[in-house]
């Protein structure tokens, strides 16, 4: 059974900044590099309908010894998100790993009394029996860190 998601990240910055922020080849790639990665291929592509941003990247495995044996040292994931244009709709993303486990949800950027709001919600789904449910658990728990410390990053992009 999937896990789920649902983190609130908070700016001080219009929806449209953090918008055109999150939509932005260069802070993906700024992002992924500051947050841990070791590698990262970002691509971007733009039609009159949405972004697409693609996010390719390893990171380091630092799960327990029981995960160890699914992802082995590195964990190689690929991001797509799907920003529809105009600004407004909410963003739909998926994330494969090279773990057999994925993650799914919406991203929606709405204003706020002192600036914006970001929500991240979605579902993490590991094919693996017995121990599919604690993956889950452990992956959620590092995405939401990782949306954590990407607030300071956004924050000095953000300020310039």
């Amino acid at each position: 059974m999937p896990t789920d998601i649902d983190v609130a990240q908070h700016y001080r910055s219009t929806p449209e900044q953090v918008f055109a922020m999150l939509t932005s080849k260069n802070y993906a790639q700024i992002r992924a590099e500051r947050t841990g990665a070791l590698s990262v291929e970002v691509t971007r592509s733009e039609t009159d309908e949405a972004v697409t941003l693609e996010v390719v990247r390893q990171l380091p495995a630092e799960v327990p010894g029981f995960a160890r044996s699914f992802v082995g040292d590195a964990i190689g994931i690929t991001e797509v998100q799907v920003w529809p244009k105009p600004f407004g709709p909410p963003a739909t993303f998926t994330a494969s790993f090279s773990a057999p486990m994925s993650v799914a949800g919406t991203i929606t950027v709405s204003a706020s009394a002192d600036g914006c709001r970001v929500d991240t919600k979605g579902s993490v789904h590991a094919s693996i029996p017995l121990v599919g449910g604690k993956l889950e658990g452990l992956a959620r728990e590092q995405l939401e860190r990782y949306l954590g410390a990407e607030v300071a990053i956004a924050e000095e992009w953000l300020s310039g």
